[in-house]
């Protein structure tokens, strides 16, 4: 973007849909970066002075200016590109700033940013950018929990006492089939006669023998 506001040159990069808004702006200022590497000759010319990445996300201004400690992957790009950025534009006599612009509304170089984010989310050239390791652990977990809900939800899983652990007699099976219960109603059954409040913590205790076997 020009002095007067005018559009001079753009780029786009397609990310993908699992990208976080925190994972986009750190991308976004590490294409900058790069990008402001092509200016170095201008910088030694004297044409250039000052190079100025403006972005509307303090978290991530944050994380590529070095003042969060432990950086993810994608921060920790962005921070190596400022800071290579940096020591280029020094050697050439530039200036490097990193700035934050005010809400969408009512800015015009952030109007302009948002017209072109559009456009890139539609058309823009494929950009694989690594899965960060809290995703891929969040997945894991929502995986497990749903296949645990997803057992108790079914008929049979409810009456099987003696496969989640818990010893019921016949008469005690017969009960809780007659009752006509919920999915949700029977697993709270099953918890106050297991004598445990979380069954899938009983489950664990049961099949790591952490602690004592249930008493029914």
């Amino acid at each position: 973007i020009g002095p007067q506001g005018e559009l001079v040159w753009t780029r786009s990069h397609r990310l993908p849909d699992w990208c976080t808004v925190h994972q986009s702006e750190l991308k976004g200022i590490e294409r900058a970066c790069i990008r402001a590497e092509t200016t170095l000759p201008k910088v030694r010319e004297g044409k250039i002075r000052k190079v100025d990445i403006c972005v509307d996300n303090i978290s991530a201004l944050r994380a590529a200016g070095g003042h969060i400690q432990l950086l993810g992957r994608t921060a920790a790009s962005a921070r190596a590109a400022v800071i290579r950025l940096t020591e280029k534009l020094e050697e050439a006599g530039g200036e490097l700033r990193l700035k934050w612009v005010k809400s969408h509304v009512g800015h015009r170089h952030n109007a302009v940013a948002d017209l072109l984010a559009a456009d890139g989310a539609h058309r823009g050239g494929l950009l694989t950018v690594p899965v960060p390791w809290v995703h891929t652990r969040e997945q894991i977990q929502r995986r497990y929990a749903s296949r645990g809900d997803r057992d108790w939800a079914r008929k049979s899983s409810g009456l099987r006492a003696s496969w989640a652990g818990v010893n019921l007699g016949p008469r005690q099976r017969r009960v809780i089939k007659a009752a006509h219960l919920s999915p949700v109603d029977r697993r709270r059954l099953m918890e106050v006669i297991s004598g445990h409040s979380v069954t899938r913590r009983h489950w664990c205790k049961i099949d790591r023998n952490l602690g004592p076997e249930c008493r029914f």
